[in-house]
């Protein structure tokens, strides 16, 4: 952290030279925005998406996906890394597999196999990243929620996205968790109640009912620590079998701020 503050600091303090010491005649802003352009140009930014198969899986099944890794402005694929990491992790924020796989031309491919013997229903995530992008940090990487689910011991599937927006001098989150059965229609107009944990301190217990697209929209309550990384979320709704089911989620945060990146890898 410490390190990528002091390389922005170079990066403001290179601005301030161009500005001193550039032609006189020049627009002011015209000058600033020839040293940004320079400075984006030097230090590309790194992008990987992931386009997977499906977008959700029952246990037994294989995960295969195509990734793409861009970079700059215009998403051009990348020649920059020579290879890419994917990890699988769990609901509960533990890294169950991962992948190291090489970049050829800026695409790769890969697959998890999720067996019965060692995988159980809930909410993974798909995090992939490249050394590069180390530089800017975890917020910065490709993160997708998806579900694994057992239809026939559990018909209740659930998807969490969040939304944010400024509040004051921070920023207020937002967690949308959209309830579907195993033909994915909506589960509408069920209650839900909700708990809000930080380790295991209670920090907000509340219910609400599902909309019409089967989505309760949480707003998170921040614990003592102050950190959204150290809260879980847990849910219960009703199915259509009567029986209660209860999904967890760990929340995770999302960088609003601009991507900076600093140093090439060699694989």
């Amino acid at each position: 952290m410490k390190l990528r503050r002091s390389l922005i600091a170079l990066a403001l303090v290179s601005v301030i030279l161009t500005l001193a010491f550039g032609p006189r005649d020049a627009d002011p802003v015209d000058k600033i925005a020839a040293a940004l352009q320079k400075w984006v140009d030097v230090n590309p930014q790194e992008k990987v998406y992931l386009h997977t198969d499906k977008p959700y899986y029952t246990v037994g099944d294989t995960i295969w996906f195509k990734a793409y890794v861009t970079i700059g402005a215009r998403h051009q694929l990348s020649a920059l890394s020579g290879a890419l990491y994917v990890d699988l992790i769990s609901e509960s924020d533990s890294l169950t597999k991962s992948l190291k796989l090489p970049v050829l031309s800026g695409m790769s491919k890969g697959n998890f196999v999720l067996p019965d013997s060692s995988f159980r229903e809930g909410n993974y995530r798909l995090r992939a990243y490249t050394q590069w992008m180390r530089n800017a940090g975890p917020e910065y990487y490709y993160d997708k929620v998806f579900t694994i689910g057992n239809s026939i011991v559990n018909p209740v599937f659930a998807k969490i996205d969040y939304e944010y927006a400024k509040s004051g001098e921070g920023t207020s989150t937002t967690a949308v968790v959209t309830f579907t059965n195993d033909k994915g229609d909506p589960i509408m107009n069920k209650q839900v109640n909700y708990q809000i944990m930080e380790g295991f301190n209670s920090v907000h217990i509340a219910r609400m009912p599902t909309d019409a697209e089967g989505r309760v929209k949480i707003p998170i309550k921040m614990g003592k620590s102050g950190k959204l990384g150290e809260l879980h979320l847990i849910t219960k709704i009703e199915s259509a079998t009567k029986e209660l089911t209860v999904k967890k989620f760990a929340i995770k945060s999302v960088s609003t701020q601009a991507d900076v990146q600093f140093f090439p890898e060699s694989g």
